[in-house]
């Protein structure tokens, strides 16, 4: 399922971002202070990812430790890749970059996700969280924010690797 769900990112980014980057002139690579802020911003959404998850663990029991165990994976993925980005950010533009959007787009559908289940348990009287919720929903909407940044900057590489490819 992962794999197709690349594919179909990519086959988007490609088919949809392909005309563009010439029309626009966009032809270089992001840069360095492109990744940067980029990285920045996703640091802090992923930041609200793990108080939302620590916060959704230990409130939701056994349901919260389950959930946790994929979030985990999640910020682990970003913590090592964010370590390498910071030291060398040129690695952004190779596949790292596209893992790096499939990571903060499973990011934000678990946080939204855990908003939804908490606020139908509070609906049907099962002792929803609305803090949780608000935390999760919060979390969600800011992680949506990074993963259309990284994406628009992974496009801009992807552009330019096919301008380069296009040119002799």
């Amino acid at each position: 399922m992962r794999l197709l769900n690349k594919a179909v990112v990519m086959a988007l980014l490609v088919g949809f971002g392909a005309g563009m980057g010439h029309a626009q002139g966009k032809l270089a690579l992001p840069s360095d202070s492109d990744i940067n802020l980029v990285v920045l911003q996703a640091d802090a959404a992923m930041d609200e990812y793990r108080a939302a998850a620590g916060q959704e663990e230990a409130l939701m029991g056994k349901a919260g430790a389950d959930a946790a165990s994929r979030d985990k994976v999640l910020l682990g993925a970003w913590d090592y890749a964010s370590r390498g980005f910071k030291s060398r950010p040129q690695t952004f533009n190779s596949e790292l970059g596209f893992e790096i959007v499939l990571v903060l787009d499973d990011a934000a559908r678990s946080t939204a996700l855990c908003g939804g289940v908490t606020l139908s348990a509070e609906k049907n009287g099962g002792g929803g969280r609305p803090e949780l919720a608000k935390a999760c929903s919060d979390a969600s909407t800011h992680l949506h924010a990074a993963s259309q940044s990284v994406s628009a900057l992974y496009r801009q590489y992807l552009e330019a690797e096919q301008a380069a490819k296009a040119c002799p």
